[in-house]
């Protein structure tokens, strides 16, 4: 696998990452970590949406379902426009849609921040993957082993469309989303033996 490094003074380079067998080995890591409710709540989101991260920028974007995902999105754009006003209408739905992308970093910044980030950052260090009242995402109620829809909704859909970003969260998300895999491509080698 290859993950294309955009380099603003020339062209993209492409540098070598995880194979596919990493990146698998990295993906069904992080779902066990998060199914099996290792570690408090707030350390086991973490690492389970850093390595889910990880392993679909790697093995996931730029693929079929990358293109699906933003085609059937800027569909709902589109919709949505029509909706409204012809001020709305003149959106260019791509720019709406590295919007919501930015947004969407937003929000798992404040998941990823720790809890006592909230006496300066007030709610927003708050935030969390993993709704206060108790983990949703499946099973019966009393169940423990559950994943967590949640993050995976925001790992698998900011791995996938961060390059869409633009502006200083954009650059930010990427930059951030490339330190994540160059930190965690070892990772499957060490625990795993692939490489």
């Amino acid at each position: 696998m290859f993950l294309a490094v955009v380099d603003p003074r020339g062209p993209a380079t492409v540098a070598p990452t995880m194979s596919a067998t990493a990146v698998f080995a990295l993906m069904l890591t992080a779902l066990l970590v998060d199914y099996s409710s290792f570690g408090p709540d707030s350390l086991r989101d973490r690492a389970a949406f850093l390595m889910g991260l990880a392993a679909v920028r790697v093995g996931w974007d730029g693929s079929a379902l990358d293109r699906y995902t933003v085609d059937t999105i800027s569909a709902w754009i589109n919709e949505a426009k029509r909706t409204g006003n012809t001020d709305l209408a003149a959106a260019r739905t791509g720019e709406v849609l590295g919007v919501l992308v930015c947004l969407l970093a937003m929000y798992c910044a404040g998941c990823l921040l720790p809890t006592k980030a909230s006496a300066k950052l007030g709610r927003y260090a708050l935030l969390a993957f993993t709704p206060a009242a108790g983990r949703s995402g499946g099973g019966s109620a009393g169940s423990r082993y559950r994943l967590n829809w949640r993050l995976w909704a925001c790992a698998w859909l900011l791995g996938m469309l961060a390059d869409l970003g633009g502006g200083a969260i954009g650059e930010a998300t990427q930059g951030f989303i490339d330190l994540v895999v160059r930190v965690l491509t070892p990772v499957p080698g060490w625990l795993f033996g692939v490489s």
